[in-house]
């Protein structure tokens, strides 16, 4: 299961279930016994080794994971895979601080729907929330990227990076039409298949590309291998010129490598898209919903977007597993739910879910490739 829930969330329903989670004792289930348990390499069976490391005088200081000893094979019973635990650590890495809907807060302060779910394209850093009255006395919602140009490390790591900000309204607009063209709408599944088929031909653009260059490279050394007369002037300046060129396509080789590394590390596999028919056909269901559904729907497809600056786009990302018909099914039924403001969307989206069902068996626990869309959208002040 991917519903990426943080600790508090998993903590909260371990305790509301003790038959089936019995704690330790009778104090419940703890927040730092929960996380302890997810990050314990050790229930997968294998022995690690090095996890912390202690220097004269000083506490011991974890040991990054990449640098454990694991041992060659399983040596006693696993709870659960390597591969499904490694999962679990990269997804609580990169939900960040996103609050659970379901795990209401009593703190005070300002609550902001997009908050970790935005990031600037240029640092990649989180963009945060911020409210600005505007001349007219209204207040508008602004997600400001946290760049700033007096601290050393970020001058120094995007010494040309400008101010970035993004009126919240305008970006739900975006993900409104997002959802109601690739999520909810009628052409999402051709929409989706047209996804993969562009990243395939880029893919083998990218591979072509790379064929090319060896085939230069090759071609190049060749030359190089050559003998020459070390005191001709004209065959001297002719093997340089070999040489620059080649230093040429080293670089090229190396973009091209890094570009085809991302493109593949963004197509996931063993992924089956019929789960994307699991869901309701209902546009308009997002810019109808109230806030509360709103943070859900969001939670619900992982939404991620990274905002373009310089080409005011917005780039939106969304992951359906095989809990996200089930979440939606109960957002539509919660009893809790405005249905005088929201009954346009809500009704005809769980009809569409009854018709439906909440899955295939094919599909169950595993993911649809992931949604990308570009969307131009008017930069803020």
């Amino acid at each position: 299961m991917t519903a990426r829930l943080s600790i508090p969330a998993i903590t909260a329903r371990l305790n509301a279930d003790p038959a089936a989670y019995p704690p330790a004792d009778a104090r419940g289930w703890a927040k730092t016994t929960v996380a302890a348990l997810l990050a314990n390499p050790k229930y997968t069976g294998h022995m690690v080794y090095g996890r912390t490391r202690k220097t004269t005088g000083r506490k011991a200081r974890p040991v990054p994971p990449d640098q454990w000893i694991w041992s060659p094979a399983p040596v006693h019973p696993a709870l659960v895979d390597r591969q499904t635990w490694e999962t679990a650590q990269r997804i609580g890495a990169e939900r960040g601080n996103v609050r659970d809907p379901e795990m209401p807060t009593t703190q005070p302060g300002r609550r902001y729907i997009l908050r970790s779910r935005i990031r600037c394209r240029i640092c990649q850093r989180r963009m945060c929330g911020i409210r600005r009255p505007s001349s007219t006395g209204a207040i508008h919602i602004y997600y400001k990227c946290p760049h700033d140009p007096a601290n050393p490390r970020h001058r120094a790591a995007c010494p040309d990076h400008p101010p970035v900000s993004l009126r919240e309204d305008t970006l739900m607009v975006a993900l409104e039409g997002f959802f109601d063209q690739y999520v909810f709408g009628r052409d999402r599944a051709e929409l989706l298949a047209a996804q993969a088929e562009q990243q395939a031909r880029q893919t083998a653009r990218l591979r072509t590309e790379l064929a090319r260059i060896d085939t230069a490279e090759r071609a190049l050394i060749s030359e190089l291998e050559q003998p020459a007369d070390p005191a001709d002037p004209a065959t001297q300046a002719y093997r340089a010129r070999i040489r620059a060129r080649y230093a040429e396509l080293y670089a090229e080789r190396s973009r091209t490598e890094t570009s085809l590394t991302a493109l593949e590390a963004a197509i996931p596999h063993d992924t089956d898209p019929a789960l994307l028919d699991t869901l309701p056909i209902a546009a308009g269901i997002l810019a109808d919903a109230p806030d509360r559904i709103k943070a859900a729907l969001l939670a619900a497809f992982d939404i991620s977007a990274l905002y373009d600056r310089d080409m005011h786009q917005v780039t939106i990302r969304a992951s359906l597993t095989q809990d996200t018909p089930r979440t939606i099914t109960a957002l539509l039924t919660d009893p809790r739910t405005d249905h005088d403001t929201w009954h346009h969307a809500a009704s005809p989206a769980a009809d569409d879910i009854r018709a439906g069902g909440t899955g295939s068996q094919s599909g169950r626990g595993t993911p649809v490739p992931p949604i990308n869309r570009k969307t131009r959208i008017n930069r803020e002040s």
